[in-house]
């Protein structure tokens, strides 16, 4: 299903577009054995690391600490280009305000790189918590009534919180054009925050691909 654009209130963003990357970047590959057998369900599941059910691996590139250990605090400069070569154009925009405050905290003696790891890990947790709440609030709905392929508001902010408008693979960079369950559709009926994941077209037609019951229902149907 599509990640449609939608009103997420207030505060959040209520326009995300997700037209295709024209870029004509490669896709990342997902490597051997994506998929493995759920016991006794016929299931296929995906990984997507720790809040999914497979891994999909990647090279990962490295990237250069926040601040240059060799500069004093004085001389300190936010140079966050990443190192590799093919992906010089990411840079990471800190408005003056907060490279500021940063700075002033570096000056006072306070480990920046370890208060930054302590707020990712905090970002980490709230949306595992959130998953878990609308997840159990979604498994009591879809037991009063029939379940359809509209997948709920909520489920698509916390998408959106978790992933921004960028398809959720290691290291893709093109936006997410669709929301995949790595747990068909079909077998669960159901839309668990849990086991969706947003995808760029092209992976989006990986994971299908790799799915074989998935492919032969598509090769009756035709």
């Amino acid at each position: 299903e599509k990640f449609a654009t939608g009103n997420y209130g207030k505060n959040e963003t209520k326009n995300m577009n997700f037209a295709r990357n024209s870029d004509g970047e490669n896709s990342e590959n997902f490597g051997e054995n994506l998929y493995g057998n759920s016991a006794n369900s016929g299931i296929l599941t995906m990984n997507f690391g720790d809040n999914f059910p497979c891994d999909f691996r990647s090279q990962d590139g490295l990237q250069k600490s926040f601040f240059d250990s060799k500069v004093v605090p004085e001389q300190m400069c936010f140079d966050t280009k990443i190192t590799k070569s093919n992906s010089g154009k990411n840079t990471l925009n800190l408005s003056q305000e907060v490279q500021e405050k940063l700075l002033e905290l570096q000056k006072k003696g306070i480990n920046i790189n370890e208060l930054l790891k302590e707020f990712l890990q905090k970002r980490e947790e709230e949306i595992a918590q959130k998953k878990e709440e609308i997840s159990q609030k979604i498994l009591e709905r879809e037991e009063e009534k029939p379940v359809t392929r509209h997948i709920p508001a909520s489920v698509k902010r916390i998408l959106y919180s978790e992933h921004g408008t960028k398809c959720s693979m290691k290291n893709c960079q093109k936006p997410s054009e669709r929301i995949h369950h790595t747990q068909r559709f079909s077998a669960l009926q159901s839309h668990d925050p849990r086991y969706l994941a947003p995808l760029c077209k092209e992976h989006h037609e990986i994971a299908h691909n790799a799915d074989i019951t998935y492919c032969e229902i598509r090769q009756r149907i035709k």
